[in-house]
């Protein structure tokens, strides 16, 4: 009976104890679980964000490499090329893939590297913190993602203080200066001030930048920031960089007119005249006749930033505006001397008055009039006219009648308020020449007056041509 009590004891000591154990091992086993996750939850976090980032990268969305810290020059310049080069990549390796990349310390700081086959795209670099997991695990949190580019081009540019800097159509930040900057003199003659000093003979100041990593040569663009106009670009040997070229012109005209340049009155300026007085050829037989003097003046402007948008302009002696000769591509402005009013009879002349004395003049070689009845009061004694017409001999007989013709009038130039020049032409026809009285002749003429005005303030003829 005790022995039978004794086995009974035994056995229930022993289930006890096996449900004691099965309890504690499920404990154990719950508690190993929840520290092996904890384990991998806290170790895999470098591999899974990593893989995370993979994933955004196959998918297409590059977001994540363009909010980096320190974003490469190619991605912030190149930015279009280096989103269509890399999804080329993962299109051509089927996606991206993730593996562990080198580190000095693999157990501080982690590193990962996703690639699109054999190329290297970005390492992302995790460091150990100093929390620790539910069950005492190290810690860690990404600390930076470095996308990989292969740029190797650079490019140094000379901004001026009045321009903004562009590359591939981004504005470059001034985080880009070297801190190196140039004094360059503007030249006297500048039409565009220099800074602070509006009439352009100071100096401004340039600063240099350098972009470099770029895998391509960029487009270079400086803007000016009054007008937002485009800077002409040349690379300077003298600097060793692209900075912004100006363009010189040479305008010419009478010392009469007032010359603008881009709106600038720059025959008030001393500092463009490059030369003063330049005779006018077809001038030169008449100018004694006049108390002033009439000339060209040659101004010289620098600086000028876009030729193609270039305004020169002037106003003549009337106020009236003047249009410039000017070639395509050239530099050279040309206002010629002499204008055609377009109001004569506020001058006191107009076509008749200028007939009358051509036909006269041809009455009087035509032998139809006496030089000293007809033509006479209309010359300026002294002059190369009166000396010419004094001294003329009448070739033709006479004839019985003449009349004119076709009157026309050529031309009529002035040179200024004193002095012109006008042509005319008509037929003058004849009848009776060599005592035969049905002979009718015709002669073609074409005539030129110079005109200037006596003491008494009266046109007179000072020089006379034909043809």
């Amino acid at each position: 009976m005790a022995q039978k009590k004794k086995g009974s004891l035994f056995w229930k000591i022993f289930a006890v104890a096996v449900v004691l154990l099965g309890i504690a091992a499920i404990i154990l086993l719950r508690y190993g679980e929840k520290v092996m996750m904890d384990y991998d939850a806290s170790q895999s976090l470098p591999l899974k964000e990593s893989q995370e980032l993979a994933d955004e990268l196959s998918a297409g969305n590059f977001e994540t490499l363009f909010a980096v810290e320190k974003i490469p020059n190619t991605m912030v310049f190149e930015r279009d090329r280096f989103i269509e080069n890399t999804k080329k990549l993962i299109d051509e390796a089927g996606g991206c893939t993730v593996k562990k990349g080198f580190s000095f310390d693999r157990i501080e700081r982690p590193t990962y590297v996703i690639a699109a086959g054999n190329t290297k795209l970005a390492t992302v670099e995790f460091q150990k913190t100093d929390e620790k997991s539910e069950y005492g695990f190290a810690t860690y949190k990404m600390v930076s993602v470095t996308p990989n580019t292969s740029g190797h081009y650079g490019i140094s540019v000379l901004v001026p203080e009045n321009c903004t800097f562009y590359l591939n159509e981004v504005e470059v930040p001034a985080s880009f200066k070297t801190g190196k900057t140039e004094e360059i003199a503007a030249p006297k003659d500048t039409i565009e001030p220099a800074k602070d000093d509006p009439r352009g003979t100071g100096s401004a100041e340039f600063a240099y930048y350098y972009v470099d990593a770029l895998e391509n040569e960029p487009a270079v663009r400086l803007v000016y920031k009054d007008d937002n106009s485009e800077a002409e670009l040349v690379y300077s040997d003298t600097y060793k960089a692209w900075t912004v070229t100006s363009h010189e012109i040479t305008v010419t005209a009478p010392m009469n007119y007032t010359v603008y340049v881009n709106g600038q009155n720059i025959s008030g300026d001393g500092k463009f005249l490059s030369k003063e007085h330049i005779d006018v050829a077809e001038l030169s037989s008449v100018l004694k006749y006049v108390k002033g003097d009439i000339y060209v003046k040659e101004y010289h402007v620098s600086g000028v930033r876009n030729p193609e948008a270039l305004s020169v302009t002037a106003t003549d002696f009337e106020g009236n505006t003047a249009t410039a000769e000017h070639e395509e591509k050239s530099t050279e402005y040309t206002f010629r001397c002499g204008l055609t009013p377009a109001d004569k009879n506020k001058y006191g002349i107009d076509s008749d008055f200028l007939f009358e004395r051509a036909i006269n003049y041809a009455r009087f070689v035509n032998n139809d009039g006496d030089y000293w009845d007809i033509m006479y009061k209309y010359v300026l004694k002294p002059s190369q006219a009166s000396a010419d017409f004094e001294s003329y001999w009448v070739v033709f007989s006479r004839h019985d009648s003449y009349w004119i013709e076709d009157k026309n009038l050529d031309e009529v130039t002035f040179f200024s308020e004193e002095i012109f020049r006008a042509t005319v032409s008509f037929e003058y026809w004849i009848k009776g020449y060599n005592h035969e009285h049905d002979n009718v002749k015709e002669y073609d003429n074409k005539i030129t007056f110079w005109y200037v005005r006596d003491n008494n303030g009266v046109w007179k003829i000072v020089d006379w041509g034909l043809g």
